[in-house]
């Protein structure tokens, strides 16, 4: 433990001498700026010296020691050697001068120092000063790391070594511990060694209380430094720290306490708790035949991933969520099997089940309640990560220092609190926790109410997706049936809760009226209808619990007055009835003035097909005369706010709550989507759809939604955060999301072109103009960023191959035919078709051009804004056709703008690259690439494999394409295939 000791002994020495040598630098700068007084100046100087020489003579370490100090400890021996030499170096440039009380020698010895000490030197030693400040702190951490794995008995020998652990060892410097009492203090070895090294200081106790700050906070920033870049494995080389028992569950609980919020189970306990009888069939299995759901019972216990309870709102999601997670003893009655348990077990009604699932592995169950209507917390992703962090590492709190290496070591060494994470940070954390934590555990969780999410739904998605990656985690989750679960999770097994509820509401009802005496005087009076009112309002309630309590109360009421058996029925009667009839009398009941532009809204949403922002809503709600009009710019949030009230008044005194404007607490703009999905099962019913297309013939959606992606594309900054960003990680990352987005607006703004009605053509070629316009304002000047935008742009929302990138040309136009807005392509191209090129470079070299630079320049970095010089014909133009060829797929390309480029003079044979290879020869190499394996097969097969190639390549050979029999069979893998495709095209016939 010497060693130990004298490691820590030696960091004091090299602090003493980093603060002599920053006073020495101080005092040198001083005597060049003192004139007449620097004598006196250097006296002192030479004073300083003389009195730290004993001090700094520490710092030669003996013989006897050295290479052990250097084999465990190298950073600090190296250091102290380093503060040595310099000490010496001062010491004799001094002694060389020198300095004397002799008056009459002052002026040479002034002239003399400044010459050896020049401002040069000075600024060289204080850097050099500076640099094993940095050492010292690398040093000390690296040596606090040795200490702190060491076990706990030799911990305690260094510092008794080190003469700390008394009564006075920490009144030199007062930690900032998380422990106050003085009998704990030494326990966080960071600051008990800082204090003994600034007790060595040869200064002021103002002083040495400055250095340990100073020195405290220079080590933390080495550990923020040296251990955010050590892997979180949990595999690195890096050995433990070992800390008593106590001092360990004191951290831990410091740690978790650090994801506690104040409302963390707030949602949980406002959930009503499930009526009794009720839900005990979700552990049961369905009857047999049933299709209506999958058997709960059986995904707890099986290897299945996860399970999706859906349902409508109102239907007891969360209430069944709830019961789920509970202990039994929170739903205990005289008919369940369920075995009572304490409230500790506070999962224990799915634990039993789930145990099958986990086998000898140890079993964590955490649980969260999305809340919309509660805190920020509750419905953000914050919440969330925290919540189940803290519930996790309860759990299993021995993975902490793995899953946050730096803030364990900080807390270990220093006891410093955790410091706030942002929501990046978390995101990653979570991450990290559901990772290690089921290395040897089985976790499962438990998501209630994903619609109430305050945050991007498909990044909540794509986290819940890599947790199910984790081999040994499954997770229940629960939502409304919008879109984006059903097409997340509707291949999972799961259930729709309000077709399995009738008998549970049946048995609410019986149990509500059952407590009142006026329902009691009511069966003695009518018995029979009694007895069918609870039959009535079942099936009317149509599972939506919310809807039968808001009923039975309104009944009860009248109970009370004991009305007549008529004037029950009509109460019950002036309720909302079956949904399908609700529907169909609130559209019947809609003002005609209103109805046609409510018939509008249903044929924008269909269209649309998903949930779009109220935004883009507004914007396509623009009467058709003012598209051209209204001026293609980025709007002010204030008035984006407005546009947004606006809309939200419009479609509530339109559509009367079919439709509805759903804004998350934390944001100022929501989304438009049906009330439930039953609202668009309805407008699709061949009726009702009749009804709306008949009020809105010359309605053309597509022309607004044309206009709508425009405006979001040249409003897509609109989205960045307020905060300052100085993170070049998030900063790169906003870049990439902002990017996606205007890639998604200009391509769902072509798709939307590529379908306008005739009569709206002339309105769509100039809002496509303006669009590519408006791809100047919002990507800069540089032509080469702009092209390699428009070659980014999918015309889907997910990556096509990305082998053939190199195959679409770069200009605006080629994005058009891409995406077949062939009446726009029409308007625009020229004979020949064919666009000037970017680059000198062949075909296959453009690929060189990567989004990064289009990242920089949106960033504000300077770019080249020129057109490359060519030599070549075929390097100054890009031939259209190439674009109209793109696509992964031989049923995606879009024979009709094949067939424009073709009339139009596009050459199938137009050379793309100096080796010869054209338009045609690239169309003949995909051929051949279709036909690969083709060996051996039948004449029938080929045929097979090339019939859907046929009328494109049929069209292609009709304008002049060229083809040898020699070049064919040659390039072929198989030469029958390759005569095959030479008869095909040169006889033209299948």
């Amino acid at each position: 433990m010497a060693e130990g000791a004298a490691a820590f002994a030696i960091a004091g020495n090299v602090l003493q001498f980093v603060e002599f040598a920053t006073k020495f630098g101080n005092k040198c700068r001083e005597i060049h700026r003192a004139g007449g007084s620097a004598p006196g100046d250097l006296q002192s100087l030479r004073y300083l010296v003389e009195s730290q020489q004993a001090a700094l003579e520490r710092l030669q370490i003996p013989e006897s020691e050295r290479s052990q100090l250097l084999l465990q400890y190298p950073e600090v021996t190296k250091v102290a050697n380093a503060c040595t030499r310099h000490f010496a170096e001062i010491k004799n440039s001094l002694d060389r001068i020198g300095i004397t009380d002799d008056k009459t020698a002052r002026g040479v010895v002034v002239n003399a120092f400044k010459a050896t000490w020049n401002r040069d030197k000075i600024e060289s030693l204080r850097s050099e000063v500076a640099s094993l400040n940095q050492n010292l702190n690398t040093a000390l951490l690296n040596s606090l790391r040795d200490y702190a794995a060491k076990s706990e008995g030799q911990q305690i020998a260094i510092l008794e070594r080190l003469d700390i652990i008394q009564e006075d060892s920490t009144g030199a410097f007062k930690s900032t511990s998380l422990n106050e009492d003085e009998d704990t203090a030494w326990y966080a070895p960071g600051d008990a060694v800082i204090a003994f090294i600034v007790r060595s200081l040869d200064a002021e106790p103002e002083e040495r209380q400055k250095s340990a700050v100073e020195l405290r906070r220079g080590v933390l920033q080495r550990i923020h430094l040296t251990t955010a870049s050590v892997s979180y494995d949990g595999d690195g080389d890096r050995p433990p720290i070992t800390l008593s028992r106590n001092r360990e569950m004191r951290l831990r609980a410091v740690f978790l306490a650090s994801f506690a919020y104040k409302v963390m189970d707030d949602r949980h306990s406002r959930i009503i708790e499930a009526h009794q009888e009720t839900f005990r069939w979700i552990f049961e299995h369905p009857s047999a035949g049933s299709e209506k759901w999958s058997n709960f019972k059986d995904w707890l216990k099986s290897d299945s991933k996860l399970y999706w309870i859906t349902g409508k709102a109102g239907s007891g999601k969360s209430t069944l969520m709830k019961f789920i997670c509970s202990p039994v003893s929170e739903y205990h009655s005289r008919n369940t099997t369920d075995t009572p348990v304490s409230r500790g077990a506070r999962f224990e009604r799915c634990r039993n089940d789930l145990m099958e699932w986990a086998g000898s592995r140890p079993l964590i169950i955490a649980s969260f309640y999305f809340w919309a209507s509660g805190n920020e917390l509750e419905a953000s992703p914050k919440g969330l990560y925290m919540s189940l962090i803290f519930q996790i590492l309860q759990h299993c709190p021995e993975i902490i220092p793995r899953v946050a290496p730096v803030t364990w070591e900080a807390m270990s060494l220093f006891n410093e609190k955790p410091s706030r994470l942002t929501e990046a940070e978390l995101e990653a954390m979570i991450r990290l926790v559901v990772t290690e934590a089921q290395k040897d555990r089985s976790l499962c969780l438990f998501i209630d109410g994903l619609d109430e999410f305050s945050g991007d739904l498909e990044k909540l998605i794509a986290l819940i997706e890599v947790f199910l990656q984790c081999p040994n985690v499954k997770v229940c989750v629960s939502s409304r049936p919008w879109v984006v679960f059903e097409e997340a999770f509707q291949h999972r097994p799961s259930l729709k809760l309000e077709d399995l509820t009738y008998n549970d509401i049946r048995k609410f009802i019986a149990k509500r009226f059952s407590e009142e005496e006026g329902f009691r005087r009511l069966s003695i009076r009518e018995p029979e209808y009694a007895e069918q009112l609870e039959d009535n309002i079942a099936t009317k309630a149509v599972g939506v619990f919310l809807w039968v309590s808001l009923v039975v109360k309104s009944l009860l009421s009248g109970m009370e007055n004991d009305d007549r058996v008529s004037d029950m029925q009509r109460r019950l009667d002036l309720l909302p009835p079956e949904l399908e009839n609700l529907y169909n009398a609130i559209l019947n009941s809609l003002d005609p003035f209103y109805f046609q532009h409510a018939a509008q809204y249903f044929r924008l949403l269909e269209a649309w097909k998903i949930s779009p922002s109220v935004v883009l809503f507004g914007f396509a709600d623009e009467e058709i005369e003012n598209l051209t009009k209204l001026p293609i710019r980025e709007y002010p949030k204030a008035e984006l706010r407005e546009r947004t009230e606006t809309m939200r008044r419009r479609i509530n005194s339109r559509c009367l709550g079919l439709l509805e404007v759903a804004v998350p607490p934390s944001s100022s703009y929501g989304s438009v989507q049906y009330l439930h999905k039953t609202v668009r099962d309805f407008t699709l019913r061949p009726k009702v759809n009749t009804k709306i297309r008949d009020a809105t013939s010359g309605f053309d959606c597509q022309i607004r939604m044309c206009f709508a992606y425009l405006l979001g594309f040249q409003n897509s900054r609109i989205e960045e955060s307020n905060e300052s960003l100085q993170d070049d990680k998030y900063l790169e990352e906003l870049k990439e999301h902002r990017l996606q987005a205007m890639r998604v607006f200009v391509s769902r703004c072509l798709k939307a072109a590529s379908e306008v009605k005739p009569e709206n053509v002339q309105i769509m070629i100039n809002l496509l103009d303006s669009l590519c316009e408006a791809s100047t304002r919002v990507l800069g000047i540089d032509e080469v960023v702009r092209a390699n935008f428009f070659r980014s742009v999918k015309d889907t929302d997910f990556p096509l191959n990305e082998k053939r990138e190199n195959a679409k040309g770069s200009s605006f136009l080629s994005l058009t035919v891409r995406l077949g807005v062939r009446e726009y392509v029409k308007n625009k191209m020229h004979f020949g078709c064919l666009e000037p090129r970017l680059s000198e470079e062949p075909i296959d070299s453009f690929g060189r051009f990567k989004i990064s630079r289009i990242k920089k320049l949106l960033s504000g970095s300077k770019s080249r804004n020129t057109l490359y010089p060519s030599t070549d014909e075929h390097h100054l133009h890009w031939p259209l056709l190439m674009d109209a060829l793109y696509r992964d797929s031989v049923s995606e390309i879009r024979l009709d703008m094949v067939r424009l480029c073709l009339e139009n003079g596009a050459d199938p044979n137009f050379q793309l690259r100096n080796d010869g290879s054209t338009v045609w020869s690239r169309w003949v190499d995909r051929l051949l690439i279709a036909g690969y394996g083709s060996e051996n097969q039948t004449r029938e097969k080929n045929l097979e494999i090339l019939r859907p190639y046929w009328p494109i390549t049929k069209l292609l050979s009709d304008h002049g394409a060229t083809l040898t029999l020699r070049s064919i069979t040659k390039s072929s893998a198989d030469p029958s295939y390759g005569k095959l495709l030479y008869e095909i095209v040169t006889r033209r016939e299948v």
